[in-house]
């Protein structure tokens, strides 16, 4: 795969060396498939044009990196995942530490009031129990236990607000055509064919066409509605669906 390297190929060994990094898609063994980047249109002649590099002093932090063929990117390139073994001494950072809301929305309802009040009283009452028992009570304490039995008392009754779909226009529809879309490119590149490449691109004219429309008809749908919500002097509704 690297036996051959025309003047492009040259040039990048030489930036390389220059600028003291390290051709890292190079240093990983793996099959022949696993290293092209790049398929002719014909499909008989594949190379490795794309690479990853990285500096010197952080090479030992590239842990693999390889092509993926079954990824479908409707293109004549190959995904190239390289997985990197990040190296902090110390990281503050919380990942997926998000402030979940309150589905506040529940309250509009008397009876759903009525249940958050009673249960609320009921957990008072414990945690005033609790509190004659000791002679002395510190403000921060009372505080934190206080917090608490809000907080439990709202996810036992109203729960979190349900996680927002940010794609509401993909349906079963659009999901059907890309999932038959994705099992074509994956017959055409395990055994190459004419008619295998003709049907892919026949299915990704579709998705596309599908996906457009379904996008289109949702976005109307939701400009009319905030016009309709502006109209009618609804700004807060507005406003949530911006």
């Amino acid at each position: 795969m690297h036996l051959n390297c025309n003047n492009n190929g040259q040039r990048l060994v030489d930036f390389a060396v220059a600028k003291n990094m390290v051709v890292s898609s190079t240093c990983f063994p793996h099959k022949e498939i696993h290293k092209q980047t790049w398929r002719s249109p014909d499909g008989k002649i594949n190379n490795q044009i794309d690479h990853i590099l990285i500096d010197k002093r952080n090479a030992s932090s590239m842990l693999d990196m390889k092509s993926c063929r079954g990824a479908s990117s409707d293109s004549d390139r190959y995904l190239v995942r390289g997985r990197y073994r990040c190296k902090i001494a110390n990281s503050k950072y919380e990942p997926n530490r998000r402030t979940r809301r309150f589905h506040t929305d529940a309250l509009r309802e008397a009876s759903m009031v009525t249940r958050f009040q009673q249960q609320l009283e009921e957990e008072f009452g414990k945690l005033q129990t609790e509190q004659a028992t000791k002679e002395e009570s510190q403000i921060e304490e009372d505080w934190k236990q206080l917090k608490e039995v809000i907080k439990e008392t709202a996810e036992q009754t109203i729960g979190y607000q349900p996680k927002p779909d940010r794609r509401g226009w993909f349906d079963d529809d659009c999901r059907r055509a890309l999932e038959d879309k994705n099992a074509a490119y994956k017959k055409w590149i395990d055994r190459p064919a004419r008619a295998k490449r003709l049907e892919y691109e026949r299915l990704g004219k579709i998705v596309h066409k599908t996906c457009k429309h379904r996008k289109r008809t949702y976005m109307d749908n939701r400009v009319r509605n905030i016009e309709e919500n502006i109209k009618d002097r609804r700004i807060r509704n507005a406003c949530k669906d911006h």
